[in-house]
């Protein structure tokens, strides 16, 4: 099943649908972010909450880069 998300940004609505797990999930991380779903939100808001899920992602790859480089060490012992 898909959700419909819709988000106001400097007085222009977009939606787009996503499946329902993930919906929930950015939904969820938005709100956090200070992101409003119900009500008009300046861009820089949106920004702010997009540079906060880039920085989250590069923290997870850079976890999973360390993870994978102790594998190989314990691989090679």
């Amino acid at each position: 099943m898909s959700k419909k998300l819709e988000v106001i940004i400097s007085g222009e609505m977009y939606e787009v649908r996503l499946d329902d797990e993930f919906a929930t999930f950015v939904m969820q991380e938005l709100e956090h972010s200070g992101v409003s779903l119900h009500h008009n939100n300046p861009l820089k808001s949106f920004f702010s909450a997009y540079l906060s899920a880039v920085k989250k992602l590069s923290a997870y790859e850079k976890g999973i880069e360390t993870i994978l480089s102790e594998i190989e060490n314990i691989k090679q012992k």
